[in-house]
């Protein structure tokens, strides 16, 4: 298995700390691309950065996307709903890097196209969550939804 490099998007939050800390055990060269901490943010993410840090990850804070793709293979979002549409940014950015190998979309939890009906703010999420499939999947991207327990494809 080859050691490719990684970026995580959102890895401050919820599950983006157990995927850093994942890719880090496994021996990966791990990034993590974050939002500058406001003043007034909680003292655990400044202690996780440094936490980070200390493991041997880089963090990026608002650099130019596509120079920071450029130095990584593979890309992973755990960037939360009320954010994923964000990941459209990352998608174009992807595109016009021409060097991710992988991308890995915040699709955790649900099939998007398989409830038959759902109540409107569900279905609102599913929607934008097929936005960002088709745009992936537009793109040319090489990706890995992960979308229900145990199976990613």
């Amino acid at each position: 298995m080859s050691v490719e490099k990684i970026l995580i998007f959102g890895g401050t939050g919820y599950l983006g700390k157990y995927m850093v800390k994942a890719s880090v055990s496994l021996g990966h060269p791990t990034f993590v691309y974050t939002r500058s901490l406001p003043p007034n943010s909680p003292a655990s993410k400044s202690l996780l950065i440094k936490e980070f840090e200390s493991m041997g990850v880089t963090i990026f804070y608002h650099e130019k996307l596509v120079s920071v793709l450029k130095q990584v293979e593979v890309v992973i979002s755990t960037i939360a709903v009320p954010q994923h549409l964000d990941q459209l940014k990352i998608i174009s950015a992807i595109k016009d890097a021409g060097t991710i190998k992988r991308f890995v979309p915040s699709e955790y939890g649900n099939e998007v196209y398989r409830p038959l009906s759902a109540l409107p703010p569900f279905e609102a999420v599913l929607a934008n969550k097929r936005k960002i499939r088709r745009a992936v999947e537009e793109a040319g991207i090489s990706f890995t939804y992960c979308n229900t327990p145990n199976r990613c494809g």
